[in-house]
């Protein structure tokens, strides 16, 4: 009865068990959002208390995804939508960007995720805008993003980051994702049918012999 056991146990352990393996993985995005700060908006007169940066955040353009990653330290980068700066200069000399328009500057972005895993993943950013007119030689406005690391499956991992952006004028520019596959999640390898049949003869040879001497 022993000797049984042992030959169930292991035929069970050279099924179960096997070295890792990697595995691509699949990435779908279904949608997107930005959810900008306070400090965000359009002042009813750029002249008279201005108080809120025209920065307009946009994901109109942005399709949803589906990909493969084949494995560790693969990516794609892919479109999310626009971002404009859009504050207005009169005659280069009055309005730009003011002391009170620098403030309360963060922004949220949404990644609505289907696959690998079903989550809404959100990187949050921070936007400095710099006092003066709008199209000098320095940079008015810029967003520095904060990249997620997100964990799916069994030690599985994926890097969602945006790219950081700077203007230096008036106008729109293309807010890009970058997902990079950090980290494959553990699969157990299956052995082969034909090393399996192999195992399994060299067992009930052993077993037959045990019999015979017995």
């Amino acid at each position: 009865m022993r000797f049984k056991s042992a030959l169930f146990g292991a035929v069970t352990a050279l099924t179960l068990a096997g070295p890792a393996v990697a595995a691509p993985v699949q990435v779908g995005i279904g949608g997107a959002s930005f959810t900008p700060g306070s400090g965000y908006g359009v002042d009813v007169s750029e002249l008279l208390f201005p108080t809120l940066l025209d920065v307009k955040f946009s994901t109109a353009t942005f399709a949803a995804q589906n990909f493969t990653l084949a494995a560790a330290g693969a990516s794609r980068t892919f479109s999310m939508g626009t971002i404009t700066l859009d504050e207005p200069d009169f005659l280069f000399v009055f309005g730009g960007i003011e002391a009170n328009e620098t403030d309360n500057l963060g922004v949220t972005a949404r990644l609505n995720f289907l696959n690998p895993f079903g989550d809404v993943v959100r990187i949050s950013a921070t936007g400095i805008a710099t006092l003066g007119v709008v199209g000098d030689a320095g940079v008015d406005f810029s967003i520095d993003w904060s990249p997620v690391d997100v964990a799916f499956g069994h030690g599985g991992s994926l890097r969602v980051s945006l790219a950081d952006m700077s203007f230096r004028a008036a106008g729109a520019q293309n807010q890009s994702v970058t997902v990079t596959y950090l980290s494959e999640p553990v699969v157990n390898a299956v052995p082969e049918p034909a090393s399996l049949a192999l195992m399994g003869l060299g067992l009930v040879g052993l077993a037959s012999t045990r019999r015979r001497r017995a």
